[in-house]
């Protein structure tokens, strides 16, 4: 086997040569490099030359169809063994036209005689540009193929393979138990939403990981779509082994990882469902598996739960509320209605909350705590939240000189919402749309959602402000900001959780906090907004130590638009206080 080197000021032809006579070697790389090929080479002329080569890439195979030790069809066979792709033009002084075709049928691309090289140029160059365009299309239908039933991103089964998967221990199990773990990443689009779907990947793909290691040869791993994994186990032997499995699984999952240098926490709920017990039918132990995991989501997740039958009656019902809930916001279904706020000084309404409720055309009013997580799970509440930032601007436009001073307007702003790093362009749009004075407009972001993600709260908050905008902490007292990090976020506003008033002046503990909360709020000069105010008592409460702002039933009632305005006409809200 001979190996000659290119010049390396050209761009090199890597040619197989298969040939044993020296002359007929060089006669070819002339004519080659008389067609502008700088050729590197390298000659062999037995079989087992060929095949200790064979794994080499090469841009084109030339070959002499009589050797002494193999014909070119065999020499064709072992190439094509190991590259379905690479050009095979054969070389030859000896070969005929049934020979020529015969080779063309099993794989050749074209036969050229040694004594009439003029075609060996034009033919080599159409071959390499035909080659590629083989091997594109091959790979591509490679890929589709592999899409078919794996994961592009993790190279795990899909659900349609895991299910086949599933089904073929299924049918070979007999009375062995085969759980089926159904499991998803809490919490997991924040990632997305705050890091990006670059780091979202590689969390996938370390998770994936960490999964494959686990279950090695006992089972199989599948990622199913997004956050969401699936894993069997070819057989255990009680519930409490797979009650094993799945804690380890959380454990796993806990376990932080390092992206982009940041340490990233996780936690997962695993909903669990097994064979022969619930069904004999993967497709249906899946499912089962998965309907379990979002029952437990809906309880807060980071747990593990079994499937129950009940669960898929609570599932269809979810279905149908879900699918009710994208059609009601273009039946205009959802309206906003306004809680008045009280300013305890003056004793005069000078803002209100606005409040999303939903109007079902058989159910009636349905509850925002029904169908706000549902919204938030499933994206649904970011053109939600677009249309309640529409519809009240719209309000506060219509309101601003109706009354005998403008009113400031709060405006809820959902989690998914508030992490999409979009939403100060967003409220812009509709602030110059509706023409409203951001003086007048306040965003309420939870606690717990400002201190999800600090630094990206800093941002849009600063963004907020400088476009004229309040924000207010809402629920606060119950989350986990410290003091060095209120003194960091630029809020206006505090507002004490009702959870901590409901038992107020009795609870002499809530009582401390309420205290602790209005002399913090005031040493940072923020103002305090009490929510839910239910009776004379807990007003004077915090009338008498000093609290800025109340709301709650005490006050008045949520009230639609046409409600609201009758009660600022009236003296009802003013009386009623005295």
């Amino acid at each position: 086997m001979v190996d000659c080197m290119t010049n390396p000021q050209k761009s090199p032809l890597n040619a197989l040569i298969i040939e044993d006579n020296s002359d007929d070697v060089l006669l070819l790389v002339h004519a080659l490099k008389k067609g502008d090929f700088d050729v590197s080479y390298t000659l062999v002329e037995t079989p087992q030359d060929l095949e200790n080569i064979a794994e080499q890439t090469f841009d084109i195979v030339y070959c002499d169809y009589a050797l002494p030790k193999m014909d070119g069809l065999t020499a064709l066979s072992i190439v094509r063994k190991y590259d379905a792709d690479v050009p095979f033009i054969f070389v030859s002084g000896t070969i005929g036209e049934d020979l020529a075709v015969k080779a063309m049928r099993q794989g050749a691309q074209d036969y050229i005689m040694k004594d009439n090289l003029r075609r060996l140029v034009p033919a080599t160059r159409r071959e390499i540009n035909d080659s590629q365009i083989r091997r594109r299309k091959r790979e591509a239908e490679e890929h589709i193929h592999f899409l078919a039933k794996y994961d592009d991103l993790t190279r795990l089964p899909n659900r349609v393979h895991f299910v086949e998967l599933l089904q073929d221990v299924l049918d070979q199990s007999g009375s062995q138990m085969v759980p089926v773990l159904h499991i998803d990443l809490d919490r997991f689009r924040n990632i997305n939403d705050c890091i990006g779907y670059d780091a979202g990947n590689s969390v996938l793909k370390k998770i994936a990981d960490r999964l494959s290691l686990y279950v090695g040869d006992r089972g199989k791993v599948s990622r199913l779509a997004s956050d969401e994994f699936a894993v069997f186990f070819n057989k255990v032997e009680s519930h409490a082994q797979i009650v094993d499995i799945a804690r380890s699984i959380l454990c796993l999952v806990n376990i932080p990882l390092c992206v982009y240098n940041l340490d990233l926490f996780f936690s997962s709920s695993i909903g669990m469902a097994v064979y022969p017990e619930h069904s004999d039918d993967a497709a249906t132990l899946l499912s089962y598996a998965d309907v379990a995991t979002y029952r437990l989501k809906d309880e807060g997740g980071n747990n593990m739960k079994f499937y129950d039958s009940e669960m898929s009656f609570r599932q269809a019902n979810r279905l149908v509320l879900e699918r009710n809930m994208r059609a009601a916001l273009s039946n205009q279904e959802f309206y906003l209605s306004y809680q008045p706020q009280l300013d305890l000084n003056t004793q005069e309404i000078v803002g209100v909350e606005t409040l999303i409720r939903w109007n079902h055309p058989q159910k009636g009013i349905i509850s925002p705590d029904d169908f706000i997580p549902l919204a938030e799970e499933t994206g649904f509440v970011l053109a939600l939240g677009e249309w309640v930032i529409d519809a009240a601007f719209r309000q506060a436009k219509l309101w601003e000189n109706s009354f005998e001073r403008p009113l400031k307007m709060a405006v809820n702003v959902s989690g998914r919402q508030f992490l999409n790093s979009d939403l100060p362009r967003l409220i812009q749009s509709h602030l110059y749309k509706h023409q409203v004075n951001p003086k007048h407009i306040c965003i309420e972001i939870t606690e717990s959602i400002f201190m999800s993600n600090f630094k990206h709260s800093c941002a849009i908050v600063a963004k907020l402000k400088a476009m004229g905008l309040s924000v207010a902490l809402d629920d606060f007292g119950t989350g986990y900001s410290s003091l060095a990090y209120l003194k960091m976020l630029e809020v206006d506003y505090l507002k004490i959780d009702q959870s901590f008033i409901r038992q107020l002046p009795e609870s002499m503990q809530d009582g401390a906090i309420v205290d602790a909360i209005i002399t913090l709020a005031s040493n940072l000069n923020l103002q305090v907004i009490a929510e839910g105010v239910e009776t004379k008592a807990q007003l004077d409460f915090l009338t008498a130590r000093e609290s800025q702002l109340v709301q709650g039933f005490f006050v008045s009632q949520p009230l639609t638009s046409t409600e609201f305005e009758n009660y600022m006409n009236s003296s009802h809200h003013s009386n009623s206080m005295g």
